[in-house]
């Protein structure tokens, strides 16, 4: 659930200087690009690894004299030539500029700005001496050989051993081939990270002929990289929080200067000692971009009072969803009975309203994301159950999806499930308004028709005005699981955990791994990525970036696709950054030698975001946060990172 928006920054590089014939260009544009190379002949390259084009003015040109006179026939008319553009084939590293931990740009002794080369971690097979994969047989947690039972062709069974190939991480460089076509430039560009560029014109001498720089402008002509090092640095960290367990679960940006992050907690003391609740509770939390906070927001006085999500609508305010047993919000304080809770807060962090539902146990919304026509849609799960007489002899529940305008007052719903447990775990509106609800499914009939495992995720496409377009299930004969969704007009990428080893998942390595999916649009599954060690993985949040998506998680693990990230103790958190299909960039740790959980993750500006999560200890990454984490209690931590 989040709006989530693509901000992308094209900067310029260094030098221009390019060769030329001995004639004076036409004044008049022929609709052609050509590329801009330095002193050297190397393309220029912006900042994400484009070659920088110019328009070449025209393809004939005038002959001059050594004295820069233009030469005429017998009739008075200038001499034109014809002016060529030869192409040839070049390989180009694609470069970054270089920040410090604060973020500013590194510069050079001559004080021009300093890059590095962008490298990627590829992933490749080890072969043997004959050109063979070589193979290893797959362990689960426990270091054993996982096996399964195969039938054979005569009908007998046999159990063997699993194996997968052997694969290493390697990092190259990234490099793109362009054609270049050479023509008679010579321009100087002194380029600026900050998007600022000086533009400087000196004259080509040559023994017989002499010629003046025509003005040019220079379009963006060339599309953004398909790939590119997608490093995550951190700008800075803080903790919030009192002497019980204290976590920060969502995360929003509200424009490039703020963001709001939702809290649960059971402190009272700490960041929080102002409060006086009772139980565990809510609180929304603003901070400026540099992590200070403006203004506190609890919810909840006593009992159980739990949001799960929230979403800014389109006027500022904001729709938190969850459950509560509060007796003072009309429940009896029991702790197995909970009741869906919805609260609309100003954009000051005043409560307005809040809005209770249900009357049976075990019912509340789980997601909720902002509609373009100023609602907002929440999904969750309600109960249906039989009875004989006043007996309750079982119950299940249904995955619901319902549309809300800005009033909380409810314009539709939708039930998606069969005779299991179904429940909406997430969903995410695009700018049309079309709604893709990501579900758990552990029916096999009904709407389910077709579910596998003891668990599996459906996502359920909806029209803005409830009508159900399709259902695409993820699924093995294991447990599948989804945490977050992001949706555009394109489709959706979800992302969770399974630990299935079939049907769309060919790959486990270890109790649960972590996947990243897309669907497209019309619900065809374009891709599906799996990211693992051997101890057990899940992604919690998912969000696009420049070059593709960023996503952060949970890692029991220290090998694997984890090896070089490595495990401190217990479940690392951290953040991963892959490629528009999902492929594995680079891995970023959070982590302390405690548990650590990192929950969500948000744009605050171009290539900056805003992660949030907990952590039990205080040493590595978390040495100098306060209040201090304990083994029994967690710490709420806020971080700044910078992804590119």
């Amino acid at each position: 659930m989040k709006g989530k928006s693509l901000i992308l920054a094209a900067v310029v590089l260094a030098g221009a200087a390019l060769l030329f014939t001995a004639c004076n260009k036409q004044n008049g544009g022929t609709g052609q690009y050509v590329f801009v190379t330095d002193l050297n002949g190397v393309t220029v390259v912006d900042k994400d690894g484009n070659p920088v084009t110019e328009e070449w003015k025209t393809d004939r040109v005038y002959a001059t004299d050594a004295n820069g006179e233009t030469y005429t026939n017998a009739n008075g008319d200038k001499v034109t030539v014809q002016q060529t553009m030869p192409v040839v084939t070049q390989v180009i590293d694609r470069t970054r500029f270089v920040f410090d931990d604060k973020g500013n740009a590194v510069t050079n002794k001559d004080g021009s700005y300093a890059t590095e080369v962008q490298t990627v971690a590829v992933t490749k097979y080890v072969f043997d001496d004959d050109g063979n994969k070589v193979m290893q047989n797959v362990k689960d947690e426990n270091g054993n050989d996982v096996t399964e039972v195969i039938e054979k062709e005569d009908g007998k069974t046999e159990t063997v051993v699993v194996t997968e190939p052997v694969t290493e991480l390697h990092t190259e460089k990234v490099t793109s081939v362009i054609e270049v076509t050479v023509h008679d430039q010579h321009t100087h560009y002194q380029t600026y990270p900050k998007n600022t560029t000086e533009k400087t014109t000196s004259i080509y001498e040559n023994p017989a002929y002499t010629r003046t720089e025509p003005t040019t402008k220079r379009p963006n002509k060339v599309t953004f990289p398909e790939t590119g090092n997608l490093a995550a640095r951190q700008r800075w960290l803080k903790g919030f929080g009192g002497t019980q367990d204290d976590k920060y679960r969502k995360v929003l940006a509200v424009d490039t200067n703020s963001f709001i992050a939702l809290g649960q907690t059971f402190s009272v003391n700490g960041t929080f000692e102002s409060f006086s609740q009772a139980g565990f509770y809510t609180v929304f939390t603003k901070f400026d971009s540099d992590g200070n906070v403006i203004w506190h927001c609890p919810i909840g006085t006593t009992g159980f009072t739990r949001m799960h999500d929230f979403a800014i609508l389109t006027d500022g305010s904001i729709i938190a969803v969850g459950e509560t047993n509060a007796a003072d919000l009309g429940f009896e304080n029991e702790s197995k009975s909970y009741h869906p809770l919805m609260v609309k807060l100003s954009a000051d962090g005043t409560v307005l309203w809040y809005k209770t539902f249900g009357t049976v146990v075990a019912e509340y919304f789980t997601s909720v994301d902002a509609m373009p026509d100023g609602g907002y849609v929440a999904g969750g799960k309600f109960v249906t159950d039989a009875k004989e007489g006043d007996t309750i002899l079982d119950f299940k529940t249904n995955a619901l999806t319902a549309k809300f305008n800005s009033e909380g007052e409810n314009e539709w719903t939708a039930v998606f499930g069969g005779s299991g447990n179904d429940w909406v775990n997430a969903l995410a509106a695009d700018a049309a308004g079309n709604i893709y609800a990501a579900c758990h499914t552990n029916s096999k009939d009904g709407d389910a028709k077709g579910s596998d495992g003891s668990t599996d995720v459906a996502v359920v496409k909806y029209a803005p005005d409830g009508t159900r377009l399709w259902v695409k299930f993820l699924k093995g004969s294991k447990t599948e699981e989804v945490e977050d969704i992001y949706a555009d007009e394109t489709g959706c990428v979800f992302v969770g955990r399974y630990a299935s080893a079939d049907g769309v998942f060919t790959l486990n390595r270890g109790s649960y791994d972590a996947y990243m999916a897309r669907c497209s649009a019309d619900g065809s599954l374009e891709w599906v990525k799996t990211y693992g060690g051997l101890k057990g993985e899940r992604l919690y949040s998912v969000i696009p970036t420049a070059y593709g998506f960023a996503a952060t998680g949970i890692s029991y693990s220290s090998n694997r696709d984890f090896k070089d990230m490595g495990n401190l103790g217990g479940y690392d958190a951290f953040i991963m950054s892959v490629d528009k299909s999902g492929n594995l960039q680079n891995i970023k740790p959070i982590a302390g030698t405690g548990n650590d959980g990192c929950y969500d993750i948000c744009m605050l500006y171009t290539d900056h975001y805003i992660i949030v999560g907990e952590t039990y200890k205080n040493d590595k990454l978390f040495a100098d946060i306060t209040p201090a984490a304990g083994d029994k209690n967690s710490t709420a931590f806020v971080a700044k990172y910078e992804i590119n």
